[in-house]
């Protein structure tokens, strides 16, 4: 299952947080697009560090680093669950 956020501006976040659980032997991801649902290069599914457990405030990381891409424009996050449960999610400071 996929769930999309709506867009936020990509100067007012400095981190993403996701409550969230998973059954064992699964995971969730994030990927970041663009306002365009184009995908932004490093912040990928592949590149994401996944997450597994039972998490109220998880800070999602991409290669280890909970850092947003800068820039104009807005950012979509597409949440990937694999047998899992997404309570929330928010975008602030890490």
């Amino acid at each position: 299952m996929d769930l999309l956020s709506g867009p936020v501006t990509a100067e007012e976040p400095a981190g993403l947080r996701l409550n969230i659980s998973t059954a064992p032997n699964s995971r969730a991801r994030v990927a970041l697009m663009n306002a365009e649902y184009e995908a932004i290069d490093g912040f990928g599914f592949d590149d994401c560090d996944p997450l597994s457990g039972d998490h109220l405030e998880a800070p999602v990381t991409w290669k280890g680093s909970p850092e947003l891409p800068g820039g104009p424009g807005k950012l979509i996050a597409r949440v990937e669950l694999e047998d899992a449960s997404l309570w929330a999610f928010s975008f602030g400071v890490s």
